[in-house]
């Protein structure tokens, strides 16, 4: 799973490579991703302000603020953010 992350997020980075996933910096043009990892707004995304694509299946956003490595790896595993239910 390819994953983008908005500058500012590097620890979170760092974690998610060591569990295996090819993360990608959203300032790189042109680039596929699965996710969206951001902070502040993810307007950029959405108005083609960086140069990412979404992948396949779509590109799942992930709004960062307060999630740890391992919530986002969670979100990130089971494409939603909580249970339906």
């Amino acid at each position: 799973m390819t994953v983008a992350l908005e500058k500012g997020l590097e620890d979170i980075k760092n974690e998610l490579i060591k569990r295996g996933y090819k993360v990608i910096l959203s300032e790189n043009n042109f680039q596929s991703a699965d996710a969206y990892i951001f902070l502040r707004s993810c307007s950029g995304i959405l108005s083609g302000g960086i140069g990412i694509c979404a992948g396949q299946n779509g590109i799942l956003m992930i709004n960062a603020t307060n999630k740890t490595a391992n919530d986002i790896d969670d979100i990130l595993k089971s494409r939603l953010y909580s249970p339906l239910f």
